[in-house]
Order: C-alpha cells, then sequence, then structure tokens
C-alpha cells in the first residue's frame, strides 16, 4: 500500500475510537432516558441489544469517514492556525449534531411505531426538512436541547475528556478497528443463521436494537432486491402495447361525449359518510345527496394506505407496488396511460385542480410523465394570493374557487371537460384556516404529539377536528355542485367521488393512516354518478380504486384499456377468486390481497393477519395460526402479486417494459 493511502487510512482509523465513545453515549441515553417516550414495552431482549450495537459498526465507519474528510479539508484551508482550529471544532459539532437529531428522530418514531427511522424516513426527512424538524424539536423539547448543549461541552473539552475513557476504548487504534470488524462479521451471520426457536429474531435484530441496525438491514434489502439475472416472463401474462390511435379502433367512437368530473378527497373511511351511518347524521349532507343518485361502493380499497402512491396509481389504474422501498417516481421507465390521455384523444378538454402540492414525493413527476395529455395542471403552489397551511396546501375553499373560475371563464366552452379535483382539509392535522369556525364547536386546545402518535387520550379532539374539516369540505363541495348546475353541467356529467385512502383513529391501536393494512385506513368509498341518474344504486361488493378509471371508460361505452390493471364493474362483480391488492411504502412496509371475505397481510411490525371480515368487521381476531390452509391460499395470492409486479418493474428486461404492460394478477 502507497505511504499516502497508509497514512491517510491510519488517520482514517484514529477517528474510530472517538465516534464510538459517542455512539456509547447516545445508547446509553436512549435506552436509559428515551427521550419523553417509553420503549420498554417493547420487549427488547440484551442478546438483541448486544447485537444491535455491534451492528452499529458501519454508521460507525460513515460518521468517522464524514468527520476525517471534514478535518482533512478544513486542515488544508490556507488559513491561520487559529481559525483552522476553530473550523475543524465546528465541522465536528456539526456532525456531532446530526448524529443526534437522527437518533431523537429514530426514538420518536421507534416509540410511536414500533421500528426505527429506516431509508424511507432519511429520504422524506431530505424532502421535507423544515416540517420534519418542527416535528422532532416540538416532540422532544428540553432534552433535545439539553443533549446538544452537553455534547456540545463535551466535544469543546475532547482533548482533556478522551484521555479519562477506558482505555479500551481510546488505546491500540487499529487493533480495535480489527477487533470491532471482527465482532461485526461475527455477529451479523449469527443474527441471519440464529432463530432460538423464534422465527422473529432477525427481524427483532434489525428492527428492534438500534437506528441504524434497521438502516443497514435495509441496505441490504434494497442490494438484493434488485440483485439477480433479469426474469423471463411467460408471454401469455403480458399484453402487448397499443397506441392511443389503435385502442379508438378497437373501442369505437363516443355516442356521447359527457362532462367527466372526478374528485379525489383526502383520507376517508367508509364509514364516517352520514350516507353510511356516521353518528353524526349531518356530517355530509351535500355527497349524501349525490350518493341518492349515484351507484354507491362502501367496499372500496384503496391501492395504498398514502397518498403519494394510491392517487397516481388511482389515476392510472396500476398497482402500487413497484418498487421494493418507498416510491417516488424519480425513474419511471414504463409506460402508464390515464384516463386523461384517452379522453384527450376523444377531443376532451383535461385540467388538473389540487388543493396539496403535487411535487410531494414525486406525484407530479408521476402524472405528468409519458408526456401526459394535461391541458390545465394547477396545484397549491401556482396559488401563491391564498393562505397557506404548514405543509403547502391551501384551503378547499380557495381551490373551489379556482376550479369554478375554470369551468366559468378559462376552458375551451367548444371542448368536453375532464377536471380531476384534489381537495385535502381533511389531512391530520384537521385544521381550518384561522378565520373559519368548525361546525361542531372549537377544541379546547391544539392537537400535539406527531402524525404517527398523537396519543390516544387526544382521539375525542382528533375526532372532533377531523368532524369540523370533513363537514367544511362537504360544504365546499355543495359549492361546486351548486356551480356545476348553474353551468349547466351537472345533470348530464359523469361525477366519481373518490378518497385516496382511509383514516384511523385508534380504533385498532393506530392513529392517522400510511402504518397498517386494516380497513381503516385501506377501504373507502367509491361514488359514480352516471348522466341524468335519478336514483341510488348501494353497492356492497368489493371493489379496488384502480378500478374507478376502467368504470369510467365503462360509463362512456368504451372498452377497458389493456394497460389498466383494474375492471369494469358497473354491470357486474369482481369475481371471488379475484383478490384486490394494496400496498404500503410508508415508515411500515405491508402488502395485503383481499377476497371476500377474507382478507391477508404481511406487515414488517405485525407479520401475517389474517381476517374473515365477514364474522370479524372490527379486524380483532387474526386467524393467521388457526387457519393454515385459508392462511396459505391468501399467502400465495400475495406471493404471485409481488412476483408479478416486482418482475416487470424491476427484474425484467427494459424492452418488457417498453413492448408490454403491467400484467393483471391472473
Amino acid at each position: 500500500m502507497p505511504k499516502t493511502a497508509a497514512h491517510a487510512s491510519n488517520r482514517l482509523i484514529s477517528y474510530i475510537p472517538f465516534w464510538l465513545n459517542v455512539f456509547l453515549i447516545l445508547s446509553a441515553i436512549q435506552l436509559i432516558a428515551p427521550l419523553q417516550h417509553s420503549i420498554h414495552h417493547l420487549n427488547i431482549s440484551l442478546l438483541e441489544k448486544v447485537i444491535g450495537f455491534i451492528l452499529q459498526f458501519p454508521i460507525i465507519v460513515i460518521v468517522a469517514t464524514i468527520d476525517y474528510l471534514l478535518q482533512s479539508g478544513t486542515a488544508a484551508l490556507p488559513l491561520p492556525q487559529n481559525l483552522t482550529i476553530i473550523l475543524r471544532l465546528c465541522s465536528r459539532i456539526i456532525v456531532c449534531y446530526l448524529l443526534v437529531f437522527y437518533y431523537i428522530a429514530s426514538t420518536i418514531i421507534y416509540s410511536s411505531l414500533g421500528v426505527f427511522v429506516s431509508y424511507e424516513v432519511l429520504q422524506i426527512a431530505v424532502l421535507d426538512f423544515g416540517h420534519m424538524s418542527a416535528i422532532l424539536f416540538a416532540t422532544a423539547g428540553a432534552p433535545l436541547l439539553g443533549v446538544l448543549v452537553a455534547l456540545s461541552i463535551s466535544i469543546l473539552a475532547c482533548q482533556k475528556i478522551a484521555p479519562r475513557f477506558p482505555k479500551l476504548f481510546i488505546s491500540l487504534p487499529k487493533k480495535l478497528f480489527y477487533t470491532y470488524c471482527l465482532c461485526f462479521i461475527i455477529t451479523f451471520i449469527y443474527s441471519l443463521n440464529v432463530k432460538d426457536n423464534n422465527p422473529n429474531f432477525v427481524t427483532n435484530v434489525f428492527k428492534n436494537s438500534f437506528p441504524p441496525t434497521f438502516l443497514l438491514g435495509q441496505t441490504l434489502d434494497k442490494i438484493s432486491d434488485t440483485a439477480g439475472e433479469p426474469v423471463l416472463f411467460n408471454s401469455s401474462i403480458l399484453t402487448p402495447q397499443i397506441s392511443m390511435e389503435e385502442y379508438q379502433q378497437q373501442a369505437g367512437p363516443l355516442t356521447s361525449a359527457p362532462p367527466v368530473i372526478f374528485i379525489m378527497l383526502e383520507s376517508i373511511s367508509y364509514n364516517h359518510l352520514g350516507f353510511t351511518g356516521y353518528t353524526r347524521k349531518d356530517i355530509t349532507p351535500n355527497l349524501d345527496s349525490l350518493f341518492s343518485h349515484s351507484i354507491f361502493f362502501d367496499r372500496t380499497y384503496t391501492p395504498s394506505n398514502h397518498s403519494n402512491l394510491s392517487q397516481g396509481s388511482i389515476l392510472a389504474s396500476q398497482y402500487s407496488l413497484r418498487r421494493i422501498r418507498l416510491e417516488t417516481f424519480q425513474e419511471i421507465n414504463y409506460v402508464k396511460p390515464m384516463l386523461f390521455d384517452i379522453l384527450h384523444a376523444y377531443g376532451y378538454e383535461t385540467a388538473i385542480y389540487s388543493a396539496q402540492d403535487e411535487n410531494w414525493l414525486g406525484m407530479r413527476r408521476f402524472i405528468e410523465s409519458n408526456n401526459a395529455k394535461i391541458d390545465n395542471f394547477k396545484h397549491a403552489l401556482d396559488f401563491k394570493q391564498y393562505y397557506q397551511f404548514f405543509d403547502g396546501k391551501i384551503d378547499d375553499a380557495d381551490l373551489i374557487h379556482e376550479a369554478n373560475n375554470y369551468l366559468s371563464n378559462i376552458r375551451n366552452p367548444d371542448k368536453p371537460p375532464f377536471i380531476y379535483v384534489n381537495l385535502q382539509r381533511t389531512h391530520f392535522d384537521y385544521r381550518l384556516k384561522p378565520d373559519v369556525k368548525g361546525q361542531y364547536g372549537e377544541a379546547d386546545s391544539p392537537m400535539t404529539g406527531t402524525f404517527f402518535n398523537y396519543g390516544e387520550h387526544q382521539k375525542d379532539k382528533a375526532l372532533l377536528m377531523y368532524d369540523n374539516a370533513l363537514h367544511y369540505v362537504d360544504a365546499q363541495l355543495g359549492t361546486f355542485f351548486e356551480h356545476l348546475k348553474q353551468e349547466g353541467l351537472y345533470d348530464e356529467a359523469i361525477i366519481i367521488i373518490s378518497a385516496d385512502h382511509g383514516e384511523a383513529f385508534y380504533e385498532n391501536g393506530y392513529p392517522t393512516h400510511a402504518t397498517s393494512m386494516l380497513d381503516a385506513q385501506i377501504r373507502t368509498f367509491t361514488s359514480i354518478k352516471l348522466p341524468y341518474q335519478q336514483t341510488g344504486v348501494y353497492r356492497q361488493d368489493a371493489i379496488s380504486s384502480v378500478d374507478i378509471m376502467p368504470m369510467a371508460l365503462e360509463a362512456l361505452g368504451l372498452m377497458n384499456h389493456p394497460a389498466f390493471q383494474g375492471f369494469q364493474l358497473l354491470n357486474h362483480q369482481r369475481s371471488p377468486q379475484q383478490p384486490i391488492f394494496s400496498t404500503g411504502q410508508s415508515l411500515i412496509r405491508a402488502d395485503a390481497a383481499i377476497t371476500q371475505p377474507w382478507k391477508f397481510y404481511i406487515s414488517e411490525k405485525e407479520g401475517p393477519v389474517l381476517f374473515n371480515l365477514a364474522a370479524d368487521p372490527k379486524e380483532k381476531q387474526n386467524l393467521y395460526y388457526s387457519n393454515p390452509e385459508q392462511a396459505d391460499v391468501m399467502r400465495q395470492h400475495l406471493q404471485h402479486y409481488r412476483e408479478y409486479q416486482t418482475n416487470y418493474y424491476i427484474h425484467a428486461e427494459q424492452r418488457v417494459r417498453d413492448d408490454y404492460y403491467a400484467p393483471k394478477y391472473q
């Protein structure tokens, strides 16, 4: 090894003991006093703690490397010695602060969800640093500041403090480095192979010991997910791609071109409407009126339990599972024609009006990819004149005002309109604009806590605020419907309303969404009003939200598009053998398969779960171990779905995605 490289290696190794000490301190803080949250109920064994700590070694090396590069860079600057020392000290303090921030974030998330901060959370934190920082500082409060101050003092005095550490951690850094490498290898192999009659041992080691452990496990997962030779598809399950002109030739002409209006609501479960028997019967009068002369599905399962996957999947009629990790649509190397494209080809003018920031986690990239035929795209960031909430959303009343203005003054009156309207006030934390009063009174104090765990003691407050928000959204829809009538569009229009996913209020231990495949989070509703429809049809058979776009084509008298993974179900029911699928990729990964009355899902927190929804609609009794035959049937459905999706989107050669659509589950 060249002398320069050897010298750099030795210097890097010499940084290991310092950061090892920092990790010891942070781990002790986390395990002894985990910053206002209790993690003792998670039953982490001593063995798992030891293994988890040793498996932090790659993170220690990464942090030490960053520190070494910063120290070397500042030392190389042509600056006075005193200034160089100050810069080197500041760079180390910054690295320590980031490390403490990461540990506190992981502790908060762990106490809320039972999983540590992960690759997905790091992505979200980078994309929304301000919001995440506000939550973390508000939650950690004084302990965070105390730890940062204490750590700063320790670093400032590090030259005097370091020799006082046990000799094991400060002497012979090279031997320490090699010894730790050996411990890491042995421990890693042990954690992968030793089960001790506990099938979840490895999972517990990677998830439940220390935050970098889970990060390491996910990194290894990510590498393994994309490894291997490209798979060979059975051509019988693939449908060749066709041009829009070929589709039109097969589908034939439109016999009529009614306005098509698709309204996406945020975070509304199937049972939280006046129409479906919610306790506040007056909560959604305008929606209830529409439902009374629509085809109404109260058992609609969404393709995901969080928005950035579900909304795009609904618009494209394609299931959400495209990547193993959180999908932010950085690479869209597949085709996904949407209803926008089809109706545009038939002479419609297409528009999106959304109260949310559609850039969030790549949603706009997905919608606009493949040269999507959207004539007018307006979202929250385009309306700077309005009050914006902390997450960049605008108020639904302002969005409806803009949508009404589009229909009256902007659109081409010689073309039938297709408009997608996205309303957002029912998203956590359910706040209304400062000058808007809730229909059911005001909460006595603001909500505290985080999106993932605001505490069951605040459930009533959350429900009050949510119900106020839902009633407010309904009022804005009433304004929109009235405007459609004034414009002469309401009666002749196809009006579709659904929600991107549900919303939980601790029915089974979870609040909000993005954490579980329970019905509170993935079961919502769909309403389709056909032109001049006068009577209602109440459908209780199960559908998927990816069926919505195919049914819109069906309402127009057009055949289903071969790219759509959903089905046309206005005139018949889904086969009992045809499962519905849902995927979660936010903080907790999970996949679900539903075939009435059975529901099966695998969650990295809950493990395998099987419910009989007919006998147990509140999902209290897990039958996975008591009904192994049905569990095996459902597991096979889910396994085949995962294989179909990942083989096409991840493992297949690019030519497959260039020539064929994503396969439908057979």
